[in-house]
């Protein structure tokens, strides 16, 4: 009898450890407090009032600021999660995020097929306004546009580098995309380079926050006919393994600012 309740004493402890040892492998499979993210910025892009690097005496610092940076610090600080911006060109954080190694998350970008596809992808973050930018002593009379194809009519449609216009109601190779800023793209305008520019109205307007207004008198703008605004997400990889779970919580963020108008508020703190 003694053997019998030594031996069903042995199994319970052995019960017990199996238990607890489940429980803390269930919890190590959590995101916890504390984790950091590691998340994709265009290096050397400011993306204003979205994304931008922060100025200090007309010099440029590694601080990144804006929108996306605000909500992100919103949401995070709710659950303890730490996070940390690497600079890479766009198209190798894409490869990165890919792997979901070196990062396992994307400040909002435009969607398309593939995207979609390759990556979690979150709710609306924001919308940008297509336009067409064109100068008036060119088109005195304005753009009498019908619809997105009949920008196609004017030759020289020109965008910036390795941008995505789909969203606009083109492909992309109907879009001299040689500009690696809007800089060069502005320039490119005023210089006759181009006819007409495709830009999103709010990041033009942005760019007045680093000392940049390239909204004139020389310049007119349009919306793109029959198209509506463009939306904006976060892009996570398939491949981290808490991927789910953060896109979850992103998703509940977002959704708790947007009831609490907390995202307006957020985005008037930088465009009145």
């Amino acid at each position: 009898m003694q053997r019998k309740h030594t031996i069903s004493y042995a199994v319970l402890i052995l019960l017990s450890a199996t238990l607890v040892g489940l429980a803390n492998a269930a919890s190590t499979d959590r995101l916890q407090s504390g984790t950091t993210i590691y998340i994709g910025a265009e290096a050397g892009n400011d993306w204003p009032p979205f994304k931008f690097f922060k100025r200090e005496n007309d010099k440029i610092t590694g601080e990144i600021v804006g929108y996306n940076i605000d909500v992100l610090n919103d949401i995070f600080s709710k659950h303890g999660i730490k996070h940390h911006f690497r600079p890479y060109p766009f198209a190798r954080c894409l490869v990165y995020l890919t792997s979901g190694e070196k990062i396992q998350m994307l400040l909002p970008v435009s969607l398309n097929k593939e995207r979609k596809s390759k990556y979690l992808i979150s709710d609306r973050v924001y919308t940008t306004t297509p336009c067409y930018f064109y100068l008036k002593r060119n088109f005195p009379n304005g753009l009498n546009l019908k619809s997105p194809d009949d920008v196609l009519a004017y030759s020289e449609i020109c965008g910036r580098h390795g941008y995505n216009y789909v969203n606009f109601g083109l492909e992309n190779n109907n879009v001299e995309r040689y500009s690696k800023d809007f800089e060069a793209l502005v320039g490119m305008l005023k210089k006759d380079r181009c006819n007409i520019v495709l830009a999103r109205l709010e990041v033009i307007a942005g760019h007045a926050l680093i000392g940049k207004s390239y909204l004139d008198d020389e310049i007119g703008y349009v919306p793109v006919p029959g198209v509506p605004p463009e939306s904006f997400h976060f892009m996570i990889s398939k491949n981290y393994p808490h991927g789910d779970e953060l896109l979850k919580i992103i998703n509940a963020g977002i959704l708790r600012l947007r009831k609490q108008g907390r995202l307006k508020e957020i985005l008037k703190k930088y465009i009145p």
